[in-house]
């Protein structure tokens, strides 16, 4: 078998980083892997191969509204280059598949149809929550480009099953041909990962840390976890918020942060490589988003044994069941969400309880073995060859 995927995760070119890894580790699933990844020429980033049969290629497009253009147009030279040879007939197997059914998948389609092999989309947002399309402009293109994509492909992978209930709402002729296959988080490396930090020890004037790990980018809503904070700050002024992550929003939270004055209890500590020490020492994980795919961080929280109160997007229900769903809020509920973050503080038995339920539901939702999550993945993938 032969993929050509088509990708927008410039990471891939970071040879040691998480996700040019997990490509190699895909490769192994086929015989040629080429993954177009859209790129702006202004970069500087040139094909590489990282591994014995895994090839990226940026799209070194001159502007970002030239990216299907290219990546149609590189994928086409490198899918005849694979299946032809000298006029010979074609290899049997050979897929398209884009990481998203808006522009990554409006090209996976124009070079499916265009070579005749088969489609497969991938979807790790929750396109059809309408916070989504409020969002902008571009998400309600983008809204409005998927089904036509859909409808083309030959499968369809979420990465959980809150997104393939809308889908299937939305869209009931998909029936048969959409899958659930979670993101892999390796549960146990988290689990016996050794901590290198600890937060209590780092910042010893907060008795109870509460820590975000997210993107700083508006879908996210940590401005939301600031207006929380305020409200656990103003009856725990010990307490602390401990922020992990980058992006567009940082400037602007800082500046809300000193304006709801607790600026001297938030900590913006950036991106962290080691985040499991984060998540091991802190007292209690908060998730704000608007709306997410699956929510990795409430998988990788639980599997380190810390408490989680979050609004109710991706696993959450999933992960929180019964008694736990105390600890899952409507988006935007601030009080529901301060009220959560208070209670856990106030009962170690209440803490204690929501681990080990926790702990049991993550037994059931996650693949546990990475080698059984690549054959998942494979799978997934011959379903669309036949």
């Amino acid at each position: 078998m032969n993929v050509l995927m088509i990708s927008t995760d410039r990471n891939i070119f970071v040879r040691d980083s998480a996700v040019a890894s997990r490509m190699a580790q895909y490769g192994t699933l086929t015989q040629k892997l080429h993954i177009i990844v859209f790129a702006k020429r202004s970069l500087g980033l040139s094909k590489i191969q990282i591994a014995s049969n895994v090839w990226v290629y940026p799209t070194n497009s001159f502007s970002r509204l030239l990216y299907i253009r290219d990546a149609v147009r590189i994928g086409k030279k490198i899918i005849f280059q694979t299946l032809f040879t000298k006029g010979a007939r074609p290899i049997p197997k050979m897929l398209v598949s884009a990481q998203d059914p808006f522009e990554t998948g409006l090209a996976g389609l124009r070079i499916s149809r265009a070579q005749k092999i088969p489609l497969q989309i991938q979807i790790h947002t929750d396109f059809l929550n309408p916070r989504f399309l409020r969002q902008s402009l571009l998400n309600r293109i983008r809204a409005h480009i998927a089904p036509r994509v859909l409808k083309a492909a030959n499968g369809i992978r979420v990465v959980s099953p809150r997104i393939k209930e809308t889908l299937l709402e939305a869209f009931p002729k998909l029936s048969g041909r959409v899958d659930v296959l979670p993101i892999f988080v390796d549960v146990t490396r988290i689990r016996e990962h050794v901590p290198a930090i600890d937060l209590h020890k780092e910042y010893p004037q907060f008795d109870q840390i509460v820590l975000v790990v997210s993107r700083l980018e508006s879908e996210k809503n940590v401005s939301l976890a600031l207006r929380i904070f305020q409200k656990v700050f103003q009856k725990y002024p010990k307490a602390g918020l401990i922020v992990v992550g980058s992006g567009r929003e940082e400037k602007h939270l800082k500046i809300l942060a000193q304006k709801f004055g607790i600026g001297e209890s938030v900590i913006f500590a950036g991106e962290q490589r080691d985040v499991y020490s984060y998540y091991k020492t802190a007292d209690v994980v908060l998730l704000t988003s608007n709306y997410e795919g699956y929510a990795m961080v409430l998988i990788e929280a639980a599997a380190a044994d810390c408490p989680v109160v979050t609004t109710d997007v991706g696993i959450a229900n999933d992960l929180m069941q019964n008694s736990e769903r105390q600890f899952v809020c409507p988006v935007g509920d601030a009080e529901c969400l301060a009220r959560g973050i208070v209670s856990l503080r106030e009962s170690a038995e209440l803490r204690k309880v929501a681990v080990l339920k926790t702990q049991a539901v993550l037994e059931r939702i996650t693949l546990r073995d990475q080698e059984a999550y690549l054959r998942a993945y494979g799978k997934l993938w011959e379903a669309c060859l036949e």
